[in-house]
């Protein structure tokens, strides 16, 4: 049995910091001196125990927030004992919307998880249908998507193409050291523009044209800039679409720290205990609050999207 604002911590501790379960067990017992010699296997426990709860989508949608009519969704590898599995997650200005604890990303596999999202929205919102949700270029995601949302649009992440693109102008300089480093430079500066600053399809077409002449026909980066131009309707909807995001940076951010603290628990993980990890994960990440220093400290991701917690611990 926890006092609630020890308990808030310990999971704080567990699902947002990079603190290790023996210190945490240390920070029990520090807190509870009947707690002392509490093993690190209760605080494992405690974490299961918020994460079996409810689901996180439910959480949001029954404390009153809108389900998001624009999202950032990808899925991850995660480190865990020799287990091929991975992390899928839904999140819309920084509140993670949903998540799903996965043992491939085919398409069949993540049409059937993003099915269950959907069913959890419609229990609340019956005519629930997004309209927009960026994604890396993984192409099984993108078509579970359309599957599970027919009429959704797809934004594709330009962050991701541009690496891809400066993965081959290394293998080109490779292959052509007498090719003047200012011009790859220039090269790859033109691209990430056409992505990111074109003012319309035109003008993002004009341009990765113009940088495929400058190549003079190398199989390698006219093969490149070829595949960019055939993604041109995924990554100019937002062009076409007020407010939406072009690169998933915040939700990659948050799976490495995930990933870390999978490949950390490896030796108490079970398929029950890997989903629930997700779970409580998505839950406390959204009510944690931001520390003194941060641009929005002393709110919490759904206190910013609306929700009034009425100065109660979120526990």
């Amino acid at each position: 049995r926890y006092d609630v604002h020890l308990a808030q911590d310990l999971l704080e501790y567990n699902l947002i910091m990079n603190v290790s379960y023996r210190y945490q067990a240390r920070i029990l017992g520090n807190n509870n001196p009947e707690l002392v010699n509490t093993a690190p296997i209760a605080l494992w426990r405690l974490m299961v125990w918020l994460g079996s709860a409810i689901p996180v989508t439910t959480l949001l949608l029954k404390l009153g927030l809108k389900p998001p009519t624009a999202f950032i969704e990808d899925e991850k590898f995660v480190s865990e004992a020799g287990h091929q599995t991975y992390i899928a997650a839904i999140t819309n200005d920084d509140v993670i919307w949903w998540t799903a604890y996965l043992q491939a990303t085919d398409e069949a596999t993540l049409t059937a998880a993003f099915e269950s999202f959907k069913v959890e929205v419609r229990r609340c919102f019956p005519r629930y249908v997004p309209r927009l949700a960026l994604t890396d270029g993984h192409l099984p995601a993108q078509a579970a998507l359309r599957n599970t949302f027919d009429s959704v649009a797809i934004q594709e992440c330009i962050l991701h193409i541009q690496r891809k693109v400066n993965t081959d102008l290394a293998t080109y300089r490779r292959k052509n050291p007498e090719v003047p480093e200012a011009f790859l430079e220039s090269a790859g500066t033109r691209i990430w523009d056409a992505l990111s600053t074109s003012k319309n399809v035109s003008e993002f077409s004009q341009r990765l044209r113009r940088v495929r002449e400058s190549f003079n026909g190398d199989p390698l980066m006219t093969g490149r800039v070829n595949k960019v131009m055939a993604k041109r309707d995924r990554l100019t909807e937002h062009l076409r679409r007020r407010a939406v995001p072009t690169t998933s940076v915040e939700l990659d951010q948050k799976f490495k720290w995930l990933n870390r603290k999978y490949h950390q628990m490896q030796s108490l993980m079970s398929e029950t205990g890997g989903r629930a990890l997700a779970n409580a994960w998505a839950i406390a990440r959204n009510f944690w609050r931001f520390m003194k220093g941060a641009k929005r400290a002393g709110k919490s991701p759904v206190e910013i999207a609306g929700l009034d917690l009425s100065g109660h611990p979120w526990l």
